[in-house]
């Protein structure tokens, strides 16, 4: 299992120092080791930095990830693929990655690198976009909070989800996991608060109760889909054919 990163997150703010001084090269090295620790506890066996640097969300450095010529970005992608030859690749949901320029411009090259490997004979199966804020999975969150006489910070974004198509595909149960991952977001010092609400506001036992569950769209397979009862997807790597 292999994670790459786009970007070194210099444009970011530094919530935490640990020492750093916060220029732009420290961030980024702080950020490195960050990503580092945090792949370690998600049990990835590989990380791969494509060192671009980070546009901000603006989008307009001019030599921000957002405005390298996509080309570029599509064989770096395609180089990494072709080594670690992967059944199935989680980028970011489209809808999502609008909210930040390099997002969207990781979430483009990874459906364009994913196309171009069509003919490869060990192309890669599946792609999914992760749904982080799909109303399903913000609704019982906001709820319980409101429940629980709390204040929540999901309301604008519960608002704006509630007025799109709910675009998700798969959904995959996660608490054996929830655990590390939460884990592997405190790794992320430099960016994520202990006490961050919209991180955090949901103690585990409940988020277990409420939506134990991971959203991601199917955005490209070449693998027959098996749907349950309830209309969604359950295993990302369902159908994948480990022989091709």
């Amino acid at each position: 299992m292999c994670l790459i990163s786009c970007t070194g997150g210099e444009a970011g703010e530094m919530i935490a120092t640990d020492g750093s001084d916060g220029s732009d090269n420290d961030l980024a090295t702080v950020r490195a080791a960050e990503l580092r620790e945090a792949a370690h506890i998600l049990g990835y066996e590989s990380t791969h930095l494509l060192s671009y640097r980070d546009s901000g969300m603006s989008g307009d450095a001019p030599d921000g990830f957002a405005s390298v010529d996509l080309r570029l970005v599509v064989a770096s992608l395609i180089a990494v693929f072709r080594r670690q030859q992967p059944d199935v690749i989680v980028s970011y949901d489209a809808h999502y990655a609008a909210r930040h320029p390099d997002h969207q411009r990781c979430c483009e090259a990874t459906t364009v690198a994913f196309d171009a490997l069509a003919h490869d004979q060990r192309r890669p199966s599946k792609l999914y976009g992760c749904r982080t804020h799909s109303s399903s999975r913000l609704r019982p969150m906001h709820d319980w909070l409101i429940a629980a006489g709390r204040a929540s910070p999901y309301a604008d974004a519960l608002r704006a989800a509630d007025a799109s198509v709910d675009e998700t595909t798969t959904r995959v149960e996660i608490s054996p996991h929830m655990a590390s991952a939460r884990r592997a977001l405190l790794a992320h010092r430099s960016q994520v608060a202990v006490d961050d609400p919209w991180f955090f506001s949901v103690p585990l036992d409940a988020m277990r109760a409420i939506y134990p569950y991971e959203d991601y769209v199917l955005m490209r397979s070449y693998q027959p889909i098996d749907v349950g009862s309830d209309g969604y997807e359950h295993d990302l790597l369902a159908g994948v054919d480990y022989a091709s």
